[in-house]
């Protein structure tokens, strides 16, 4: 059995949620008593201000270790929990350098260490707005902010309201515009969380036909009449453990999605032709003809977005949020409180709302192998927390139909390296978590061997370089 690491980094790790919120209200409140301290109706407000920053500090530095625990330890991963962190970090400096600044006696003049101060004050209170804000898209989503905006205050702080394409039913094939209704909503679906006006990875927004001309960092995304040397083609259609493939960190397009967008490509990339207007192959047509019943069967029988089960799933203990905006893709974690138990028929409970899962963690739950059956139906399916769990190999096996799932996490459970051949058999998973198992020093090194590119945490290291 590979050696347990210590759970109450875990645990205390995710206090970190709880506890950042006392550093943001005290430096925002610090800068409010600063400033206000200089009017002489404020003025007895001075003397606290000192406490006050001490108190800022303490508890920054503190919520800092705690996320920086968590990302270690709870799986975290990606470019916006990253930013996160820095930014936490640059925040415990700021405040720290703000309060020494402050109290130190230190040969300058007055008025220059005054005006030092005010600039770290100020600098600290941005850093921690900015940083308050993207940890508040990790849980709801980004943008999360300005998704309601009113469209005449977005223009005025330079945010798009681009309206996305919507995901219609091709009824008619024919008079179908071949960017609305085929391309963009690949687009949407696959490439717009990383490649959207509001973030914009490499430059390359696809959000609209400007910024899909305009290219990004890397120059145009693609070259009309030539598929070939479009760098959008070149992309999507690199072997799956290349780090340049994109969509990064998911499961690839597939192939008639790749050639759906070559077509376009081939023919012009035109914006606003129809189907009928381009020179259309047979096996096009046929992949056309098959994305039109798909999308109709979809919108016929997918239910829709049931808010009456979200909502009463939230009273009984699940936190529910968008993984993105306007994403009706969901993250949802169950919180145990007091004698409540998730069991194999609450995750039946779920079932109505198995295309929007993405995120699912009911680790600590009292799910069992029989229950694992139902998951292999949550078809969008990325995360999965499962640890601590019952679970045994045979519930392993109802994972391998999942082509989406990104991060396993199994610590604390009963599986063996008899898991080890269904879970390399999962082509779209990078990350597994897998200490405190049954699973042997030999059954990694047969996984590694299988699959060089998953990153296997043991507890004591990562066993394969992250990509």
């Amino acid at each position: 059995m590979i050696e347990q690491t210590n759970n109450i980094f875990i645990f205390l790790g995710r206090f970190h949620h709880l506890v950042n919120h006392f550093p943001i209200a005290l430096i925002l409140l610090i800068f409010v008593v600063e400033f206000a301290s200089r009017f002489e109706v404020f003025r007895q407000l001075k003397p606290v201000i000192t406490p006050l920053l001490l108190l800022g500090t303490i508890s920054a530095l503190f919520a800092s270790l705690l996320g920086y625990i968590l990302y270690k330890a709870g799986g975290y991963e990606g470019d916006l929990v990253e930013l996160h962190m820095w930014l936490g970090i640059s925040l415990s400096v700021m405040i720290s350098l703000t309060y020494l600044i402050r109290v130190l006696k230190i040969s300058i003049k007055d008025d220059t260490k005054n005006i030092i101060y005010l600039i770290l004050l100020s600098i600290t209170t941005g850093t921690v707005i900015i940083t308050g804000h993207q940890g508040g898209s990790l849980g709801h989503g980004k943008g999360y902010l300005t998704e309601f905006m009113p469209h005449s205050l977005k223009s005025i702080v330079g945010l798009s309201s681009t309206k996305e394409p919507a995901n219609i039913p091709l009824t008619n094939v024919n008079k179908a515009i071949v960017f609305n209704d085929i391309i963009a909503p690949i687009f949407q679906n696959r490439c717009l969380t990383c490649h959207k006006t509001s973030n914009n990875k490499g430059g390359l927004s696809l959000e609209s036909s400007d910024e899909i001309q305009s290219g990004g960092d890397a120059g145009p995304s693609l070259i009309p009449g030539n598929s070939e040397i479009s760098e959008i083609v070149k992309r999507i259609s690199l072997p799956l453990g290349d780090e340049q493939r994109m969509p990064k960190g998911k499961s690839p397009l597939s192939e008639d999605q790749i050639q759906l967008i070559t077509w376009w490509i081939d023919e012009g990339a035109s914006f606003d032709k129809m189907v009928n207007e381009l020179n259309i192959s047979e096996n096009i047509q046929s992949i056309i003809n098959k994305t039109a019943i798909n999308n109709t069967s979809e919108n016929a029988h997918s239910p829709l977005l049931d808010t009456m089960l979200v909502k009463e799933l939230q009273e009984s203990g699940f936190h529910i949020w968008r993984i993105a905006q306007n994403s009706d893709l969901l993250r949802i974690v169950y919180v145990k409180f007091g004698d409540s138990k998730f069991t194999n028929e609450d995750l039946l409970k779920l079932k109505p709302l198995s295309n929007n899962i993405a995120w699912l963690d009911i680790g600590g739950s009292q799910i069992t192998d029989e229950g694992m059956i139902h998951l292999s139906e949550f078809n969008n399916l990325e995360r999965i927390h499962l640890e601590n769990t019952a679970i045994t190999d045979e519930g392993i096996k109802s994972l391998v139909s999942l082509k989406e799932l990104a991060y396993l996490n199994l610590h604390g459970t009963n599986v063996s390296d008899k898991s080890l051949n269904p879970i390399s058999q999962i082509e779209s998973l990078k990350s597994v978590y897998i200490w405190n198992t049954n699973v042997t020093e030999e059954g990694i090194s047969q996984l590694k061997d299988k699959r060089p590119n998953l990153n296997i945490e043991t507890g004591l290291s990562i066993s394969a370089s992250d990509y």
